[in-house]
């Protein structure tokens, strides 16, 4: 009875240690997805290399309507400007590089000499 026991407790000693490296290993993997996140949204961060991009216009102007189309939904009007987007809908309207304001039926209003 004794050696059966002995072996359980060994067996059990064994499972726990190989836990730990799985442990570590889903740990290792976690820390690798979340560089990988924070390389692709520093991409999106209005700092790359071609400010005057069309896609990046584009990418702005949509996300600005979808938020606008957002706000619509839950107040049943559309944002009389941008800062009523700000904080809830929009992360810093401060930081938009191509949409300056918003139209009364929520279309986003571009600077000028914007790309897109």
């Amino acid at each position: 009875m004794r050696s059966s026991v002995t072996v359980a407790l060994l067996l059990i000693a064994l499972a726990s240690s190989s836990c730990g490296d799985d442990a570590r290993e889903a740990d290792d993997d976690r820390a690798s997805t979340n560089d990988d996140r924070s390389s692709i949204s520093d991409k999106f961060d209005g700092s790359d290399d071609d400010p005057g991009s069309e896609e990046d216009c584009l990418v702005e102007e949509s996300t600005v309507a979808t938020a606008a189309e957002a706000y619509y939904a839950a107040n049943g009007s559309y944002p009389s400007s941008l800062e009523a987007l700000d904080g809830e809908y929009l992360t810093d309207v401060d930081k938009l590089t191509y949409v300056v304001d918003i139209d009364d039926d929520g279309s986003p209003v571009l600077v000028d000499d914007a790309p897109c």
